[in-house]
């Protein structure tokens, strides 16, 4: 008998069959293949690239459905850093969204390398990839690929590094033309990240506006919040008034008192010593710049009255200065210049519930006499750390050396310096010391980057020490407030080193407004405006624009008030705690070029 089994050889027919059965198998697997194969590719292809505010990131657009946590896994990197970057990210994301991710916290691509303003991803070649399906992978033109390797160009081989250029679009950040800055008293539970949120600001943004240089905040402490929409501010404050936070009584005109020393019991300056002679013309020329203001009130609003009283160096007077009109009504009082006194009025002006102002140098510790106090010159210390924290936002990489005095004077200018861009950048500074002869101040600039040495001194032997101690070699020299009148400073020396210096009134009278201001100031008084008359002005202008908004909330909304109108000023606040008042933190930066001084912001 013959047995049943399978022939060997595919009769015709069974042939035809089985091919027609792998070709129908087969086009119902090939789009699903083809699938993977670009889903594989796609993942592998960058997003758009672009540069904010000197930063690299990806421009990820939002797929339909796609959320933080996916997006997170594409590009290796935390939900945290997303949200960061991305104010409003954690309330979901919409289709056709474009998203920053900084390429510094990823890993989607692999190691990114920058050359100057060249970005290149570096990409690891694998068995069997070409010059062309690499060039595929990345969507570039090969032949860029190939010139961003040279020395490859006869061919690649598997573990090669090759670096992958990447057009990068420098995008300019958008300028809301009604941002505004924020003033925002911290409450209890309050963290810089719900604050960020709030405003939809950056953490950044709201650090390095307020020194916050270890990111930690205390309840009660004002901040100011920048670049705020002055819509979103606008809602913030109603909701803020629908949960009782109270809100600003205003009035149709109100009462300024200044208390200044104008020695008016000794008519012509009779008796006077040489340093009562200097506050004399500080208070008179505060006051005359004030009564420019107030004219200037007169015309533009608000409404205002100035009572001017004359206010020695004596603190058992205080309190019949309490029992004057002018003092007993005022909805602000400027002065008195004396620490004592000062402290005394303070003491009553925040039981009463009156803002006081400091406007000349003093101590901080007037800071502690209520939440109601204002000092509007900044410490030496403040000035550094402000000096610091542009210095790094400028260049982190500068090669920064602190000259160290060893001067009891100068040691907490240099040591406020020192542990502020140790905080911002982690790093420690190199440090000249003028006494150990073993270390000259030339080794320790480098060649090649940008030298900066900063000597926060007025010793005239240091300064000299330092200038012929740099020599031939590239530098920029940073000095205090004194330096700009120092004659031991040669003018050859701040043209080379471009000699810059800390300000804290700068007045440009090259400025129309300026121009404007001295030529009224001497049709009415019949002489020549010092730098304390400009103080008065900014001082009357600023703070009377800050009642007519605020009324009897001013102190929550210092950093709110308009600076427009301001000669020769700026106010930048910090506040502590909600007990202490709040310092001026601002400061001019001046530098030298072609033997000329200018704003550094506004370099001819």
């Amino acid at each position: 008998m013959m047995k049943n089994c399978k022939p060997d050889v595919l009769l015709p027919f069974q042939l035809t069959i089985k091919l027609f059965s792998l070709i129908y198998h087969s086009l119902r697997i090939l789009p699903v293949i083809l699938l993977i194969a670009a889903a594989s590719c796609t993942a592998q292809v960058p997003s758009k690239i672009v540069q904010i505010d000197g930063k690299t990131y990806y421009l990820h657009k939002v797929e339909k459905s796609q959320t933080v946590y996916a997006i997170s896994k594409l590009y290796k990197c935390s939900q945290d850093v997303i949200v960061s970057n991305n104010p409003g990210a954690e309330n979901g994301l919409k289709e056709g969204q474009e998203i920053k991710i900084p390429m510094e916290g990823s890993k989607k691509e692999g190691p990114v390398v920058v050359q100057g303003e060249k970005v290149f991803l570096e990409h690891e070649v694998k068995k069997k990839e070409t010059w062309y399906s690499i060039a595929q992978q990345y969507q570039i033109d090969i032949n860029a690929l190939i010139a961003a390797n040279p020395g490859s160009e006869n061919g690649i081989k598997k573990g090669q590094i090759l670096k992958v250029p990447i057009e990068v679009k420098k995008t300019e950040p958008k300028v809301d033309t009604n941002a505004m800055i924020a003033s925002h008293m911290v409450k209890k539970g309050e963290t810089i990240y719900s604050i960020s949120k709030k405003y939809k600001v950056s953490e950044e943004s709201i650090a390095s506006s307020n020194t916050l240089v270890n990111g930690s905040i205390a309840e009660g402490q004002m901040l100011s919040i920048p670049g705020v929409a002055k819509t979103l501010l606008d809602s913030i404050r109603k909701a803020d008034a629908a949960i009782n936070i109270p809100v600003a009584k205003l009035k149709d005109s109100y009462n300024l008192a200044m208390l200044l020393p104008f020695y008016a019991d000794r008519p012509d300056s009779l008796g006077l010593t040489e340093k009562e002679r200097k506050l004399q013309d500080i208070a008179l020329s505060m006051y005359r710049g004030a009564m420019v203001a107030e004219d200037f009130l007169q015309a533009n609003g608000p409404s205002a009255k100035i009572y001017c009283y004359s206010a020695e160096d004596k603190k058992e007077n205080v309190m019949s200065w309490t029992k004057k009109e002018g003092i007993a009504s005022a909805d602000l009082i400027i002065g008195p210049l004396f620490k004592e006194s000062f402290l005394e009025l303070a003491k009553w002006s925040n039981i009463k519930g009156i803002p006081i102002v400091c406007p000349v140098p003093q101590t901080n510790k007037i800071l502690l006499s209520g939440p109601l106090v204002a000092k509007t010159v900044p410490s030496a210390a403040a000035q550094w750390e402000q000096l610091a924290l542009r210095l790094y936002s400028q260049d982190p990489t500068a090669n920064i050396v602190l000259v160290n005095s060893g001067i009891l004077e100068d040691t907490r200018s240099i040591q406020s310096f020192s542990s502020c861009w140790l905080k911002v950048s982690g790093d420690t500074l190199k440090e000249f010391k003028p006494n150990d002869r073993s270390v000259m101040i030339g080794s320790l600039l480098k060649s090649g980057k940008r030298n900066i040495v900063i000597a926060p001194t007025t010793d005239k032997g240091v300064i000299t020490g330092v200038f012929k101690g740099i020599g031939e070699k590239d530098a920029v020299v940073y000095g205090p407030d004194d330096w700009e009148d120092m004659e031991v400073i040669h003018a050859d020396w701040r043209n080379k080193y471009h000699v810059h210096f800390v300000k804290t009134i700068w007045i440009d009278y090259g400025e129309p407004r300026v121009q404007e201001f001295v030529e009224t100031y001497r049709r009415k008084f019949k002489c020549e405006p010092g730098e304390y008359a400009f103080v008065g002005h900014d001082l009357l202008l600023y703070y009377a624009s800050g009642l007519r908004l605020f009324g009897d909330r001013l102190m929550d909304h210092l950093q709110e008030i308009p600076q427009d109108n301001l000669l020769a000023s700026g106010y930048k606040w910090l506040k502590s705690g909600a007990e202490t008042g709040a310092e001026n933190q601002f400061i001019f930066v001046i530098g030298t070029d072609n033997y000329k001084l200018y704003k550094e912001d506004l370099k001819p």
